[in-house]
């Protein structure tokens, strides 16, 4: 049952604007029924994603309502983790000086790291993690070309280059938020959102 507690402001939404954008994250992952026939580019050459519409990033800023990785959006609490992905095969908690309770998730696909709530302001997800293949953001997945991110996300508002290693790193919504795909060569080998603590 959803709690009707305060939220942190990093974390309030509009609900109309979070249902629209949730159909939108539905069609980006492929979950729509059919695919949209008026795109000119549909069916050339396979190795890249077509993206029908516009990159979701807008001069490499995201909104917190565009992000999840897999069926696991930054917005959720808990609750709304365990209802997606079940049990973790494990739970570690640790206590801060900054934020209180901090707890771990952890999947076969998927690390999920949250700041539990304390009866004032709802569970925070803080960062998400995969190397798996089987997630994907907006369409994109471990194994995917850098094309393949900037199809979906357009320009990052950085791109970290050291030696084979590349990062395309995208704000979300303030500077300390980010979502970020790791590169070895032109290769996506992780995705994960991060979000420092105070």
């Amino acid at each position: 049952m959803p709690r009707l507690s305060k939220a942190s402001p990093r974390n309030c939404l509009y609900t109309a604007k979070a249902l629209a954008l949730g159909l939108m994250a539905t069609a980006l992952l492929g979950c729509s029924p059919s695919p949209a026939p008026e795109s000119p580019a549909e069916g050339a050459a396979g190795d890249a994603p077509v993206s029908a519409s516009a990159p979701l990033a807008q001069q490499g800023h995201l909104r917190a309502d565009q992000v999840s990785l897999g069926p696991i959006a930054i917005t959720m609490d808990e609750a709304g983790i365990r209802q997606a992905l079940g049990d973790p095969t494990a739970v570690v908690d640790e206590e801060s000086g900054c934020c209180g309770l901090l707890r771990r998730l952890e999947y076969p696909t998927l690390t999920v790291s949250l700041i539990k709530g304390d009866g004032t302001y709802a569970d925070s997800i803080y960062a998400l993690r995969t190397t798996s293949p089987d997630v994907s953001a907006a369409g994109v997945s471990v194994g995917d070309s850098s094309q393949a991110v900037l199809s979906s996300f357009g320009p990052p508002a950085e791109d970290v280059a050291d030696g084979e290693r590349r990062s395309l790193i995208y704000v979300v919504e303030i500077e300390a938020d980010r979502l970020v795909f790791e590169l070895a060569g032109d290769t996506v080998t992780a995705i994960g959102y991060h979000s420092l603590l105070n």
